[in-house]
């Protein structure tokens, strides 16, 4: 197997999944959690409670999980059984990938109240997911929609699992469903994107990528996949155009891979051989890459 083989096929999968571990403090704000702001803790009155809360609330949709961390913190401080606070703790956790905290503060979140019980779900769905429980992940997502259709993160994530069994159609509808829910958040799109990517479905994967860079153009996830559904097109001189100067040799290599898979044999050398020596050091994958060339070349003689 050439070292870029794993490279492609599963950087893949892992980009989705990052998405999917980026998508998790997204949306925070609901009416459910405001409705919490009524009921105030002892020793922290009303208003007070409502400024802290708004603070977690905006730090998780802004990425500023120490920020809202603390909040949450400052609730517990006040109430200590409070289970809105103790479930966003659980979200900050999720929010910056350390699913072992967030798997442990979900197994302290016994007897959820009622309008929790499918978010509960819905992340340990997500912590299973980071966690490579694939199959822990879809039974616990799958409760979440069934409960709460309306769980974009979860209906996301069951894409993520779906495609990591080859389950084209149930990815799709998946994906479907969160971006009927949530429209305009990229990384759904980009996942989306890798789903046609992993099906070989270049040209729809393509238009997911462009529509993941048009909402958020600093993406750098679809833009890296961007480029690789280029290259397996063949429009190699598009998907090295705007390369960052310290991702030329990935990028290069990359391409240069591609053109051998497609059989474009003196594309991929150039590109491979470009890679080594724009590399500032050794180049292990690419070296690997071009020996694999060379006995392919050697077969075809």
């Amino acid at each position: 197997m050439m070292v870029e083989f794993t490279r492609l096929g599963w950087h893949g999968r892992i980009g989705a999944l990052a998405g999917v571990a980026l998508l998790v403090a997204a949306c925070q704000t609901t009416q459910v959690e405001q409705a919490k702001v009524e009921s105030t803790p002892p020793n922290l009155s009303g208003e007070a409670y409502a400024l802290v809360w708004t603070d977690a609330q905006e730090a998780m949709q802004d990425g500023d999980y120490e920020t809202a961390f603390a909040a949450y913190q400052q609730i517990l401080q006040s109430d200590p059984d409070s289970f809105p606070a103790r479930f966003g703790i659980s979200e900050v956790h999720l929010a910056s990938g350390n699913w072992k905290a967030a798997m442990a503060m979900h197994r302290e979140l016994t007897a959820p109240p009622e309008e929790y019980v499918a978010r509960l779900a819905q992340g340990r769905g997500l912590a299973a997911l980071l966690a490579g429980r694939i199959d822990r992940a879809k039974y616990q997502l799958k409760s979440a929609v069934d409960m709460n259709p309306q769980l974009w993160r979860a209906w996301n994530g069951l894409g993520y699992v779906h495609d990591s069994k080859g389950e084209w159609d149930q990815a799709q509808e998946s994906y479907d469903r969160a971006i009927e829910i949530e429209p305009d958040v990229a990384l759904v799109h980009n996942n989306l994107g890798m789903s046609y990517l992993l099906r070989g479905s270049h040209q729809e994967a393509e238009e997911a990528f462009v529509k993941a860079l048009t909402l958020d153009p600093n993406l750098e996830l679809a833009k890296v996949n961007l480029r690789l559904v280029l290259a397996w097109q063949g429009k190699y001189a598009e998907a090295l155009t705007g390369m960052p100067r310290r991702a030329v040799p990935e990028v290069l290599n990359n391409v240069g891979y591609i053109a051998m898979l497609r059989g474009d044999l003196v594309d991929a050398e150039g590109y491979l051989t470009r890679a080594m020596e724009k590399s500032p050091s050794f180049n292990e994958a690419a070296w690997e890459n071009m020996r694999q060339l060379d006995e392919l070349k050697q077969r075809q003689m």
